[in-house]
């Protein structure tokens, strides 16, 4: 017989393995700079802006990014990769705004260097 806490306990395994098995498959399809809904499919919005938060992911192996993807919290939206002028790539967890006043102000709060600009497909400074 099953106790509660061993149903508990089993569910928590399964559950983390699911994660850890979309993360990987996710790194996988996030091969270019971009933003990416959970499951890999890049993302392009006719306007609007991404601003990334605070705790970046700098070039993981595939397993350290399933790791952090596992452990993300539950109301993230999206993702975001790029690639600075030294080649590191960056996964970030990634939040959609569509007012340039509330993606500077969460890129403030958050100590971004950069939002993305859709519309135009460049960054813009956040003057941090």
């Amino acid at each position: 017989m099953w106790s509660l806490q061993d149903i508990v306990k089993n569910n928590a395994e399964r559950c983390r393995a699911y994660l850890l098995k979309r993360g990987r498959d996710t790194f996988y399809r996030m091969y270019s700079d971009g933003t990416f809904s959970l499951s890999g499919d890049k993302l392009d919005f006719p306007g609007g802006y991404a601003v990334a938060y605070a705790g970046s992911l700098v070039n993981p192996s595939r397993e350290e990014f399933a790791q952090w993807f596992a452990t993300l919290p539950e109301e993230t939206q999206f993702l975001g990769r790029w690639t600075d002028e030294n080649g590191d790539e960056y996964y970030e967890r990634v939040s959609y705004l569509p007012k340039l006043s509330d993606a500077m102000e969460m890129g403030r709060q958050e100590g971004q260097r950069y939002l993305w600009d859709f519309a135009n497909a460049r960054e813009i400074a956040c003057n941090v």
